[in-house]
């Protein structure tokens, strides 16, 4: 979904077009990122035409400087999800796209069932609670 801080022109939207972030600077994360090749995957080469204007490392990177208003970013809903809660974003679907990235965990066959990879195997692939 995409960002913005909640003062942001767009914050009080549902949803916004993929055309309309050309105006906007953006800030993403580093390019070899799952994200950024979700984002080409989904977007194609429309993608590639979004103003970058500041890469990060981390999320948590990225969430702090569209806190700050150096611009707005497309993050996974699940990064986000408090400080949507807590207003402190604001979140926009774009072009109406429901974008999924799968998540994979690798574990012993032979675990015990209440051993800490079991539990978190178990929170991993437990819906998620909106």
């Amino acid at each position: 979904m995409l960002i913005v801080p909640p003062e942001h022109r767009w914050a009080k939207r549902r949803g916004i077009a993929l055309r309309e972030l050309a105006s906007e600077p953006m800030i993403g994360g580093e390019a070899g990122t799952g994200t950024a090749t979700l984002l080409r995957q989904a977007f194609g080469e429309a993608a590639a035409k979004l103003p970058i204007r500041l890469t990060f490392g981390s999320t948590e990177g990225v969430k702090r400087a569209v806190l700050a208003g150096l611009g707005v970013s497309i993050v996974m809903e699940s990064a986000v999800r408090e400080e949507l809660r807590a207003g402190r974003l604001a979140g926009l679907r774009i072009d109406a796209r429901r974008i999924e990235k799968p998540l994979y965990v690798v574990r012993r066959a032979d675990a015990p069932p209440d051993c800490a990879a079991r539990r978190f195997a178990g929170f991993v692939a437990a819906p998620a609670k909106a």
